[in-house]
């Protein structure tokens, strides 16, 4: 282990004892343990760090070390992850503007404040906290669930302190991965859990722990406790929510039911257990309707005027204000998020009339911290229309039954230690998934006869023997329950960005990094082919490359199996190479090699393959193998590893290894690259047939199976996108010109000047607009 001191230089290069572990949790401790002794004293100051598994993890207090004589100083190093700064700031309420990702306040700060605020809202409050405090480090805020607003109230806590509050208000969890808060469930590649259970060969050694998770006990029905917004009680019987009432409702197949009042829910047929209650207030009748218009009235004293051109027809807020109650509108987004204003409402122009707020000397909306387009915003203190009430009492209704159905269940961790000989013969396939979040299909004959898939909620890795992890996994939180349920983040979001970031994602290929690869191909013990050949010129009519074994490709389904990319990529920065689920199409196999007949995709054969991520792949100097593990007769859970030798494609009996792609030893700027090996390229004297080309920076790509491509460099670049259908010109201006050579559009890429219309229309640098020509028929 490396430690350095907090500016940065090198301290020791030590190796630590047997005894020295990292220990991760959900939501919980992420602390490297170091023990070690010195023939010398040392000081280590607070704020030292070193990496592990390429993580910092950072001492954020004294060392503890004990002499046991002048030349033998044992030292009890305990470090955190960047959790620690978090713990160490305070989280206070300010207004702020971002300035290339530098926080600079524009108010003064509160440390004991209420807020009404979504996930989101908190999030970006509490990683402008820490940029604010440590704007050395890359904080980002990722992942958020989606809620509605809630009340906190806050008084003079810490950043860690808010983690809690998050827990309980949404009923979710937080993540912190390195620099980045997610809000939502830890939940990952659920859909590709590992089997692990007791026994020989199996991956679990004796001595397997089964403890309840906590004190709670079995309930069998749930009382709720609604808010009181929107909720008119001369109308609706109640001064709070209620469920629907003597409704039954279904569950992962079972039904459940409420009673004639509303007021609770239990299962049709009832197990034994007690009683347990909800806080359901976060649920309400409204309406979140967006900002079409903003009118400024008079910035200095705050006055504005907001239109939502698509509220109803039916709904006049103004006619249905609760009775001595005052509208607010609060707003869900934008600057003003969480903010509450009085208004007046006219419906014949859907427009609310902010009244301003004198917050202590700051009056909202003013300056830069006003509404906008687009913005989100709901009406209180009124009596909504019976439409808008049950939906809310269904939203509510369905928290609750997934809350009773989560608590009528034990809850179980189960604490094991992996086979090592286990591990290293399969550290390739299961390497990725030993960490919290993944989900293990255990099963164990005593505990859980049938296998299902159960949640790693905690690793303890020794550094010295990272391939004996301690693991515990637990049924409290599993995919189904209700913090996985609801207010799950949207896959398709993660897609489209994942494949946003393709179209650069390409690194560098060398001399070194080609012949590597050429060495491990000659190594691979393909079939069909011999070594390598140099002559120093080749004239042929025909190139075939690629080897009949290897004849697949990843299609988005098996009826009309268009080829799509294989979504592979290194993650530079995790040091972790990550395969997405997919589906292969093979395009060789059980058909015969002189049928050279157009087939229909039925004719294939397929495999749906399994999500995978690699271990923190710490040597650099290593290159590595990734294989496809498929059954022969079994096309549904084809599996990544990743191994230092080949595997011939028939080694294993009932197997097939296919060899997918090299990931490339590091290069000198600690990048991998990985290349894929399926698919063939044809070159024949009139044209070439391939998917990608490539240039050997990584700069110049022209991916023809997806129509993504990239031109340039880091300073000046163009990228076209399919999936957001989106040309990206970076860092460079664009000209037209026509055949005299006159220049007709033009946009300036360092000031963001332009002119259009021939020349007519002319954006300056310094924003003004002008139009040279006196006929034209542009209006602004």
């Amino acid at each position: 282990m490396q430690i350095y001191t907090p500016d940065n230089n090198l301290l020791l290069d030590i190796e630590v004892d047997d005894s020295s572990y990292g220990f991760k949790e959900i939501m919980g401790a992420n602390t490297l343990k170091l023990n070690f002794s010195l023939p010398e004293y040392v000081p280590i100051a607070e704020g030292a760090y070193c990496d592990f598994n390429a993580e910092r993890y950072f001492m954020p207090a004294s060392v503890g070390y004990a002499k046991e004589h002048s030349q033998k100083f044992v030292y009890n190093l305990q470090l955190e992850g960047s959790i620690c700064f978090f713990k160490a700031t305070k989280f206070k309420f300010f207004d702020y503007i971002l300035n290339n990702e530098t926080v600079e306040p524009t108010s003064s700060f509160k440390l004991k404040f209420s807020i009404t605020a979504t996930p989101r809202m908190i999030a970006d409050l509490l990683i402008a906290n820490l940029k604010l405090k440590y704007p050395q480090y890359p904080w980002a805020v990722g992942d958020c669930i989606e809620s509605e607003p809630v009340l906190f109230d806050f008084n003079h806590a810490f950043c860690f302190d808010v983690f809690t509050e998050i827990v309980n208000k949404f009923k979710t969890e937080w993540e912190l991965d390195k620099y980045t808060l997610n809000i939502g469930s830890v939940e990952k590649m659920k859909d590709s859990a590992i089997d692990l259970s007791y026994g020989y060969d199996n991956g679990i050694l004796g001595g397997i722990e089964r403890t309840q998770f906590d004190n709670s006990r079995i309930i069998n029905r749930v009382y709720v406790d609604g808010g009181d917004r929107n909720i008119d009680s001369s109308t609706y019987k109640n001064d709070t929510l209620l469920l629907l009432k003597d409704t039954i409702i279904t569950h992962e197949g079972i039904d459940y039911k409420t009673d004639p009042s509303g007021s609770y829910i239990e299962r049709v047929e009832p197990l034994a257990g007690e009683d347990d209650s909800l806080d359901i207030s976060k649920f309400y009748p409204k309406r979140v309707g967006t900002v079409s218009q903003v009118i400024v009235v008079d910035d200095a004293q705050g006055l504005y005027d907001i239109i939502d051109a698509d509220i109803p027809e039916s709904l006049d807020f103004s006619k249905k204000i609760i009775a001595g109650e005052t509208m607010t509108v609060i707003f869900q987004t934008g600057q003003l998020a969480g903010k509450e204003f009085d208004v007046e409402y006219k419906h014949s122009t859907r427009k609310f009339k902010l009244k301003p707020i004198n917050d202590k000397g700051l009056v909202y909306p003013q300056g830069n911290i006003i509404p906008a387009i687009g913005d989100k915003y709901a009406v209180f203190h009124m009596r909504m229309p019976e439409e808008y009430i049950t939906a809310a009492e269904t939203d509510a209704l369905q928290e609750t039954v997934k809350h009773l159905a989560q608590k009528e269940q034990p809850q179980y961790s189960y604490r094991w230690l992996l086979d090592s000989i286990y591990a290293k013969r399969n550290w390739g396939e299961i390497r990725g998934y030993l960490n919290i979040g993944f989900f293990i299909r255990f099963s164990d004959p005593q505990f859980l006869p049938v296998a299902v898939s159960v949640r790693i909620v905690s690793v303890k890795v020794p550094v010295n023997d990272p391939r004996s992890p301690e693991i515990t996994i637990s049924n409290n939180i599993s995919g189904n329950s209700p913090r996985a349920a609801i207010n799950t983040i949207p896959n398709t979001v993660q897609a489209a960005d994942r494949k946003d970031s393709d179209v650069v994602a390409f690194t560098k290929r060398g001399f070194r990094q080609a012949q590597e690869t050429m060495r491990m191909l000659i190594e691979s013990g393909l079939a069909g082919f011999s070594d390598a050949i140099q002559p120093i010129i080749v004239q042929t009519m025909g190139i075939l490359v690629g080897s009949p074994q290897l004849q697949f490709y990843f299609v988005d389904n098996k009826t009309e199996a268009n080829r799509i990319a294989s979504g592979i990529v290194y993650n530079k920065d995790d040091k972790r190479l990550v395969c997405p689920l997919g589906l292969m199409q093979h395009r060789t196999l059980g058909i015969s090699g002189n049928d050279l007949t157009h087939h229909t995709p039925d004719k294939y054969k397929y495999w749906q393959t399994l999500a995978y991520q690699s271990d923190v792949l710490t040597d650099a100097d290593k290159s590595y193998y990734l294989y496809l593990r498929c059954e022969v007769d079994d096309e549904t859970n084809g599996r990544y590893l990743l191994s230092e030798k080949s595997i011939p494609i028939d080694q294993t009996a009932g197997f097939y290894h296919f060899l997918v792609g090299i990931l490339n030893s590091e290069d000198e700027a600690g990048d991998r690259s990985f290349v894929e090996l399926f698919g063939m390229t044809e070159i024949l004297p009139s044209h070439i047939n391939t998917n990608k080309i490539m240039s050997a920076d990584g700069n110049n790509v022209i991916d023809l199976l997806t129509g993504v491509f990239s031109i340039g460099d880091t300073n000046s670049r163009l990228e076209w996108n399919v999936v957001p259908h989106l040309l990206k010109l970076l860092n460079a201006s664009f000209e037209i010109k026509n055949s005299n050579g006159d220049t007709i559009a033009s946009i300036d890429g360092d000031t963001g000047a332009a002119l259009f219309c021939k020349g007519n229309v002319k954006f300056s640098a310094d924003g003004s607009t002008s139009i040279d020509n006196e006929n034209s028929k542009i209006r602004f």
